[in-house]
């Protein structure tokens, strides 16, 4: 579901530069040189804007504190979107 809600974006023009997951066993380089890869929280870079697509309201509410922590702002450098 997440990668088809991207794909409706970039249809918009807007470039995904990457997937972000808590799991450790889906991070990924970009497949084959080329895509988006899959990080961690920990190496979203500052000028990204995040939104993010948390269906579990529990994750969602643990990701948004990390981004606070992190000095992110609601509205201004992410979005909860699901």
């Amino acid at each position: 579901p997440t990668r088809r809600r991207a794909a409706e974006i970039e249809a918009h023009g807007c470039r995904i530069s990457g997937y972000i997951d808590v799991d450790a066993r889906k991070h990924t380089p970009a497949l084959g040189g080329r895509g988006p890869a899959v990080i961690a929280p920990s190496q979203i870079p500052p000028e990204a804007f995040v939104l993010g697509y948390v269906s579990s309201r529990g994750a969602r509410d643990l990701i948004r504190t990390a981004l606070e922590a992190g000095g992110r702002s609601e509205g201004r450098d992410f979005l909860m979107c699901a």
